[in-house]
């Protein structure tokens, strides 16, 4: 009744025996039949089915002991898996990865740029420094930490947060020292960009040990960023702001409600070309390198501003905020004669707030205050924060423009007062610009008013419209004869009709394939860019006036239209 087999059966891949079953399906099915019988069973019937319930628990035994056996095989095995797919395979691909195939010096200067964003220190308990540039980066590879430690801009620049130093842990200020430290140690010599949020003076008692280690480095500060909310705080200690060197300090800004004390320390600065404050300056004004500036971005327009521009006798960017929300107006040069800055080429203007609620309007006393004969580029604006309510100084710009004899070839009118007549005058005033850019008051428009870019300032722009007789040109004024490149924004809508596509379009026809003869006589310019952008959903150009200007653009012209929504 037992098959039990004679050879040993082996894996195929293990080469390991599988036991040999002591019972058959024929033994059991031998078995089956002694519970049909009707009466008892044998005794030799009985020694059978015993010895096969023996063999069967034999079986039993070697199949859970192979199972067992077969168990820790695919144990080992995953084990083996895992480390192929988790870790090998990994390394295998990471090798190949193209970031490999980087030359290191390439890979230091992407770690240069990383850093430019700069390395945040806080004497926070909940700050987590492992999160910023220079540490993330040198905890990824051992190659990349070996780049990132030799990589001094990588480190060099700092943003220190000084506020609310007095509820600092002795664990978040020993972590912060040690973070500080470590910047400055792996950045030298390379220039600080430094950014402090709170003066390096308000942390005299409850962080003096950040505070030397930055003064132990102040010759290789760069760029300084000050940020303080308080009052009446002083820029530096008073006990080194006497003493301290700044042989590298090439730009400072200052972030402040209030007046920013101390501004005296700069005056050893002799690289101190741009100057960014965002405060009240000193009245009355304190040594300060006027002198050196090239660049000054005042957001704070009140105070001595025009007797410090008195002494910037070397600038040549100016930005200013003219924001009407103080009562005081900016105080005048102490001589009646405008400042003249002979070497400014860039003047950006942000006018912001009501100018009829206060006794002086910012945008005439810039024009009636400075003369500037090397102007270049002019931008006035509507600053989006606090919009500009007051109207354009049209007589006292253009009376600027004749003092100043300035050629102006690149200006921005952004959501200004004008009206398209007044803004024909102010085109008339400058018949030297190449670069102009237009775009409608969304305020103007809403209180259906008058508003810049309409057919008539378009057609007006048109180069001989009509005119079939070369010598019918000869007295005829042209609008901005050098114009190579236009961009109008407008608010127009198909329910304003304020502005024709096809006296768009042959505008920019008549600039753009302008007669060979009426141009020689009047130098006209090709216009070579033009910008059209309707910020209203619904504004469709129209069918005809699309087709002329692909054919100009197939021509060459380099042309663009686009619509958006407006907010």
């Amino acid at each position: 009744m037992n098959s039990r087999g004679d050879s040993e059966r082996h894996c195929r891949k293990c080469k390991v025996g599988s036991p040999t079953p002591r019972v058959s399906p024929d033994t059991i099915t031998s078995m089956r039949k002694y519970l049909r019988l009707e009466g008892a069973i044998s005794d030799y019937q009985t020694k059978d089915v015993v010895r096969t319930l023996d063999d069967i628990q034999s079986d039993i035994a070697d199949y859970s002991t192979e199972i067992s056996r077969l168990e820790a095989r695919i144990l080992t095995l995953n084990v083996k898996r895992n480390f192929l797919e988790h870790y090998a395979e990994p390394v295998g691909l990471s090798i190949l990865a193209p970031i490999r195939k980087l030359p290191s010096e390439i890979l230091s200067e992407i770690f240069a740029q990383c850093g430019s964003y700069g390395n945040s220190i806080a004497r926070k308990k909940s700050f987590d420094m492992s999160r910023q540039p220079a540490w993330a980066v040198s905890s990824t590879c051992s190659r990349w930490r070996r780049i990132a430690l030799s990589c001094k801009p990588l480190w060099s620049n700092i943003r220190l947060d000084l506020h609310g130093t007095h509820v600092a842990s002795s664990k978040a200020e020993y972590f912060a020292v040690l973070a500080l430290n470590r910047c400055l140690h792996l950045s030298h010599p390379h220039p600080l960009t430094l950014r402090t949020k709170s003066s390096l003076s308000d942390v005299t008692q409850t962080g003096m040990s950040l505070v030397r280690s930055l003064i132990l480095h102040a010759d290789r500060w760069q760029d300084l960023t000050i940020v303080n909310n308080e009052s009446q705080v002083e820029v530096l200690p008073p006990d080194i702001r006497s003493s301290i060197q700044l042989p590298a300090l090439q730009t400072l800004s200052i972030e402040t409600p209030h007046t920013m004390l101390g501004l005296q320390a700069f005056e050893r600065a002799p690289k101190l070309r741009h100057f960014t404050l965002d405060g009240r300056l000193p009245n009355p004004p304190v040594p300060f390198p006027w002198s050196q500036l090239t660049s000054i971005n005042f957001q704070y327009f009140h105070g001595p501003v025009f007797a410090a521009l008195g002494a910037c006798s070397n600038l040549k960017s100016l930005t200013i905020n003219a924001d009407h929300s103080e009562r005081d107006s900016p105080s005048r040069n102490s001589t009646s004669l405008p400042v003249k800055l002979p070497s400014l080429r860039y003047l950006e203007i942000a006018a912001a707030g009501n100018a009829t609620t206060v006794d002086y309007d910012s945008l005439t006393l810039i024009f009636t205050s400075l003369t500037l004969p090397s102007l270049a580029e002019l931008m006035v604006y509507n600053y989006d924060n606090d919009r500009f309510l007051g109207k354009w100084p049209q007589r006292d710009f253009e009376t600027f423009v004749r003092r100043s004899q300035c050629e102006i070839t690149s200006l921005h009118l952004d959501e200004m007062p004008l009206s398209d007549t007044q803004a024909l005058s102010l085109l008339r005033a400058l018949p030297t610009i190449c670069t102009l850019t237009i775009e409608d008051s969304r305020l103007m428009l809403k209180n259906d008013k008058q508003v810049t870019i309409t057919s008539t300032l378009v057609e007006a722009l048109g180069v001989f419209n009509g005119i079939r007789n070369p010598f019918e040109t000869r007295g005829v004024e042209v609008l901005l004869p050098n114009l190579e490149s236009l961009v109008l924004r407008s608010r127009s809508t198909p329910s304003t009709d304020l502005l024709d596509d096809k006296i768009l379009v042959d505008m920019i026809k008549s600039r753009w394939v302008p007669d060979t003869t009426f141009a020689s006589i009047a130098k006209v310019k090709c216009l070579k860019s033009c910008s059209i952008t309707y910020v209203s959903g619904e504004r469709k150009i129209d069918s005809s006036a699309e087709k002329t200007l692909d054919c100009l653009v197939d021509d060459g012209l380099q042309f663009s239209w686009e619509r958006e929504k407006c907010s």
